[in-house]
């Protein structure tokens, strides 16, 4: 059931993502407060709304369940059934089914749900069904089990209305009235009684919809403005597109009556500007709209001409429709008399005659209204979840017209690609900004050089007046008339130089503060709300606490804080974690919190706030806490610290090794924790947001996440230091503390230099010897001079420190990241580049990377000689991950007589399993296995930041370039096809990657 109209498959998308979203969180309010009558009418009209939409596209099963889950609702609010926790459990099954059949009428993707069996399981409780049948069983939009069970399910199943699209869009919008149902608009006399008798019949079609009532179209103005502004600027936008299109369609068949295909456009406008209306209650254009679709579908099949006099009917039709559809808009009265539009609409020859004059629809400006603007600034959806796509459909309020007849384009859409190259393209305002900065200090100085120059003419001067009074005048007179010139010019250049520096300081001025309004302006387009991410997850916390046997009391508090889309995009996986860790390791079961002496309610507190240069985020449990004894014992046995190690460092760095790789607590695996894999993943997520994640926890009263992340991912704050007159870039949110360094404040640990810093030994490495760079000359003088401090740089990342020594301290400023090169993604230290304000190139460095390097290089040191051992070559060890025992077998044999240490996996889990377990200098894998392929298991490895330089080469079958393509888009190092396999190529492959 895929939506072909790429419009109308959008709208869906955004609206029943946040119409399923409304139902979700209003269940979940109402499981706790089932007396709150507000919330289920909400609850009620969202899923009326959805009932609605599904069936104006024809997405039939998802109108089926939403119909039943309704009826349902109805009788929640009559007393007629319980909204208990057994009830909420049966409606959320059919939440998730429609979330799935949603997402297959939108992407096409089978979503393989048996709309019988979700049904059958909604009805589950006997009695209410038995009752509901009974209910229902003389009704013809209510069918019996049985009877939709006869119907099939998978195809949609017909409710009493007709079962083509088109009747069902004239049956209603999500219900169907009675009297209605049976009414045929195309045989239907439309003149005098006839359109009465319609009219009256059609006066019920309005109850129950969003909106203000329907009143009957029988000649007096209607009031039809439409209450609800999410629904309202949809029909503001949804309606004006439709109208030009259908515009649009009659120009061009006007000239190529015989274009059928723009015809059969024309009509699937006008059908859906129809449903579109119908189901907000706008049935004056409903009905104007019908019989334009009626004379059209007549042209279609031959029996009326397209001719000029058709087409001029058609257009006075259209121009009620603006008109009437501005009404509903902006609640200005139309004017329109819908009698007179039908009237005029069919005055063929003879009709014609018989419209008086008086009866002739007012005439309709031409210029279209306000309402053709397209009312919505749509940001690419991004596909974490189907709120984040909803809140991703913008729509910016904008004043209303003052008269009918302007024309004015309120907002526009634009895709979140052009508004990503747009920011940033603003963003190198600031770079802009900084070169300005430059060339007033130029300025500056050359005032400078022009005062000092004026100041030594001076004393020119004194000196050439005492020569004239040794020297004859003559003699003289050519070289005073020369300093007399000169003295000229002098002024004249001073002049200048103040007058540009002046325009210089102002026109800089203008441009900060303008640079800074179009920045903020672009970047604040970005800006989603924090609740696009959080409401996903009150209902995941309700149902894993009910798997679980806990009681949680879930909080969510500031979700209006703004934050860049981007960031929402990458946010949601590390908050999945930690609330998913929060239910399973942190909070208790009601039995062990209430021998505690706590209350069997658990709380967890979901909090997002706005800091001074920040985004804060805090995640708090009231559990158990973190066991230290527990996490420093784990990190003994798995060596990530020694014994001597664990003594020095506090509670706090201790309670930090949950963020170390492959760190577990749990000595058993289950659904949700025990595998060793998270909270790393986490740290290394919320770090490539330029941001940070703390934990403080005190035993047996819970745990405290605090992640704070940059606001922006266009520009980040930098401090520039130097190496032999080379500028680099290190992140300001790394940068710990910078100090002055005396040589004799270092001493020798373990072959490293090492000072002490806040009473705890800091390791101390030369930037240089971190990049192998040659020596600086500044760092070989400090080498050979005990008396010259040293520039130190304290960088801190997943809380570990190094001091980096520098020759300068250059400046801090704000840099724009360019993205890396893909020559450059995996080299070592690098995270980027930037162009600084002087248009030098500036290497952006990666602090966690500078620390691992540190850890295995001790290259040079400073103020004491320390000579290196010679080095032993150590074999590599390669990581063989191949299902098919043959080829495993033969593979490994090749690879260990070339020298290689050979690991073996069966399959990619297998491979994933044994490469965090043991240490690794390559992988060699095939791409086509069972439980986890190639292409899965190199995605899975670069998740992680301390793989990102693993060698990873995949050797398979698959040799196209799209499959090429698809082991780059993983992470591949090299892609080398089995068909013309050469051992040598592997070996040299391999030698050229390790």
């Amino acid at each position: 059931m895929f939506i072909e109209d790429e419009e109308l498959r959008n709208l869906y998308k955004a609206t029943s993502a946040e119409h399923i979203q409304t139902i979700e969180d209003g269940l979940l309010h109402l499981e706790k407060h089932p007396q709150d009558s507000d919330r289920l009418e909400a609850l009620l009209r969202s899923t009326h709304s959805l009932k609605g939409d599904s069936r104006m596209l024809g997405v039939n099963d998802v109108e089926t369940i939403t119909h039943q889950i309704e009826e349902m609702l109805q009788e929640v609010q009559q007393g007629k059934r319980v909204l208990d926790s057994a009830l909420c459990d049966r409606l959320y099954g059919g939440l998730d089914a429609i979330r799935k059949i949603s997402h297959e009428a939108i992407t096409g993707e089978p979503s393989n749900v048996q709309v019988f069996f979700v049904l059958a399981q909604l009805m589950a409780d006997e009695e209410a069904a038995t009752e509901g049948a009974a209910e229902t069983a003389d009704s013809t939009t209510d069918p019996s089990l049985g009877d939709l069970f006869e119907s099939g399910f998978g195809s949609g199943f017909n409710t009493g209305l007709e079962s083509d699209f088109g009747a069902a869009l004239d049956g209603g919008t999500g219900f169907v009235d009675a009297d209605f149902a049976g009414v045929d608009f195309a045989s239907a006399d439309v003149a005098g009684a006839g359109l009465e008798d319609i009219n009256s019949d059609r006066s019920s079609i309005g109850e129950g919809a969003i909106g203000e009532p329907a009143t009957a179209a029988s000649g007096a103005a209607s009031s039809m403005y439409i209450d609800d502004d999410e629904l309202r600027d949809l029909y503001k936008a949804t309606s004006a597109d439709h109208i030009q299109t259908i515009e649009d369609g009659l120009l061009h068949l006007e000239k190529h009556p015989q274009d059928s295909d723009r015809l059969e456009a024309l009509l699937r406008s006008t059908h859906s500007l129809k449903g579109d209306s119908r189901m907000l209650g706008v049935n004056d254009v409903e009905t104007i709209t019908h019989q334009i679709e009626e004379m059209l579908q007549e042209v279609q099949q031959g029996k009326r001409a397209l001719d000029s006099a058709l087409c001029d009917r058609l257009y006075g039709g259209l121009d009620a429709i603006r008109k009437i559809s501005h009404e509903a808009i902006t609640g200005e009265p139309s004017n329109v008399q819908v009698f007179f539009v039908l009237a005029q609409l069919m005055a063929d020859a003879d009709a014609g005659a018989a419209v008086s004059e008086e009866a002739a629809v007012p005439a309709v400006a031409a210029a279209p209204s306000a309402n053709l603007a397209q009312q919505e600034r749509q940001l690419e959806p991004f596909e974490p979840t189907p709120v984040a796509q909803a809140a991703n459909v913008s729509t910016v309020p904008a004043k209303p017209a003052s008269s009918s007849n302007d024309y004015r384009i309120d907002t526009i859409r634009v895709p979140a690609s052009k508004l990503d190259t747009l920011v940033a393209q603003v963003s190198e305002l600031s770079v802009t900004k900084t070169r300005f900065a430059g060339r007033l200090g130029e300025l500056d100085t050359l005032s400078l050089l022009w005062e000092e120059w004026r100041q030594e003419a001076v004393v020119g001067r004194s000196a050439l007046d005492d020569l004239e009074r040794q020297l004859p005048a003559n003699e003289l007179l050519s070289i005073r008339k020369y300093y007399h010139q000169a003295e000229e010019y002098l002024e004249k250049l001073g002049s200048l130089a103040t007058q540009l520096r002046q325009s210089a300081y102002e026109d800089t001025a203008r441009l900060e503060i303008f640079a800074n309004q179009i920045e903020t302006g672009i970047q604040s387009l970005r800006l989603l709300p924090l609740s696009s991410v959080f409401g996903l997850f009150p209902r995941m916390v309700r149902d894993i606490a009910k798997q679980q046997g806990k009681q949680i009391d879930f909080i969510v508090e500031g979700g209006d804080t703004l934050a860049d889309k981007q960031i929402l995009e990458e946010i949601k996986d590390p908050l999945l974690h930690l609330v998913r860790n929060a239910i399973d390791h942190g909070l208790e079961t009601p039995q062990e919190r209430s021998q505690q002496g706590k209350p069997e309610l658990g709380t967890i507190r979901l909090r997002g706030f706005q800091k001074a240069d920040s985004i804060g985020i805090e995640l708090i449990d009231d559990g158990r806490g973190l066991n230290v004894d527990r996490i420093r014992s784990k990190a003994l046995e798995k060596g990530l610290h020694t014994e001597a190690e664990l003594q020095t460092m506090s509670e706090g760095e201790i309670q930090a090794l949950i963020f170390s790789a492959g760190f577990s607590t749990r000595d058993s695996v289950s659904d949700l924790s025990g595998r060793g894999v998270g909270l790393d993943v986490v740290r290394s997520n919320i770090e490539r947001l330029k941001g940070s994640i703390h934990v403080d926890s005190t035993p047996g009263h819970g745990c405290h996440f605090r992640i704070s992340v940059n606001p922006s991912l266009a520009k980040t704050f930098a401090l520039l230091v130097a190496i032999d007159g080379t500028t680099f870039a290190l992140p300001a949110e790394s940068v710990y503390s910078m100090m002055m360094l005396s040589p004799l404040e270092l001493f020798g640990i373990e072959g490293k230099q090492t000072t002490t810093f806040e009473g705890h030994p800091l390791s101390i490495a030369w930037l240089s010897d971190l990049l192998e760079l040659p020596l600086s000359p500044a760092a070989a003088q400090h080498s050979s001079s005990a008396a010259q401090s040293l520039h130190c740089v304290v960088v801190q990342a997943r809380g570990e420190r190094l001091g980096v020594l520098v020759d300068e301290l250059i400046d801090r400023q704000d840099i724009v990241l360019k993205p890396q090169s893909k020559l450059l993604k995996r080299v070592r230290n690098v995270s980027g580049a930037t162009i600084l304000g002087n248009g030098e190139v500036c290497i952006v460095l990666n602090p966690s990377d500078l620390i691992a390097s540190a850890r295995g290089s001790s290259r040079r040191t400073t103020g004491t000689s320390m000579t290196s051992e010679p080095s032993v070559p150590v074999q590599k060890s390669l990581l063989l991950v191949e299902d098919s025992i043959i080829i495993r077998t033969q593979m490994k044999r090749l690879l260990e007589n070339a020298g290689y240490a050979i690991t073996t996996a069966v399959d990619g889990a297998d491979g994933f399993n044994k490469l965090r377990s043991g240490n690794y200098d390559a992988v060699v894998s095939d791409v086509e296995m069972p439980n986890l392929d190639g292409l899965g298991l190199t995605a899975q490895i670069r998740q992680y930041e301390e793989y990102d330089e693993l060698p990873i080469v995949l050797l398979t079958t698959l040799a196209s370039e799209d499959d090429r393509r698809r082991g780059a888009e993983a992470g591949a190092s090299a892609y080398l096809t089995k068909g013309d396999f050469e051992q040598n190529l592997l070996f040299e492959t391999l030698e050229r990657l390790i």
